[in-house]
């Protein structure tokens, strides 16, 4: 189960683009005034990308770090809790102004909105393959 919360953040934007990418404009809101206005714009194909694959990359980190037996558990544990953090914080770089650019319908008019929560979540996501990192599952000696 480790294994799944750790491609779950790459999983997501490969959706989100797949769904998404045909039906929003060619920038994206990224960056918020403190009026809740947008103020800064990044194109939208190359965030996806970019998105997509660091969000892979750290998944697959992840999953050699559960792959490769290891003498230490707690440097797995803490290794998946990092990969998966990073992981699903790169992914929410991508689905935040997707998500919100989408739902406004423009990136003029994007409203960050409750889609702040996301930020916030996917730096707490690393406890969830930290807490499916079984003991019985590595390889101890």
């Amino acid at each position: 189960m480790a294994a799944v919360s750790l491609v779950l953040p790459a999983g997501a934007v490969a959706i989100t683009g797949l769904s998404w990418l045909g039906r929003l404009p060619a920038q994206l809101a990224f960056h918020w005034s403190a009026s809740g206005r947008p103020d800064g714009f990044f194109a939208t194909e190359p965030l996806f990308w970019v998105a997509f694959g660091a969000s892979s990359l750290f998944s697959c980190i992840g999953l050699a770090v559960l792959l490769i037996p290891s003498r230490d558990h707690e440097d797995t544990v803490k290794s998946v809790t990092v990969v998966g953090t990073v992981s699903a914080f790169v992914a929410s770089a991508w689905i935040v102004p997707a998500a919100a650019t989408y739902t406004s319908h423009s990136a003029d008019q994007a409203a960050l909105g409750g889609w702040l929560f996301l930020f916030v979540a996917a730096l707490a996501y690393g406890v969830i393959p930290r807490l499916l990192t079984s003991r019985r599952s590595r390889v101890s000696g």
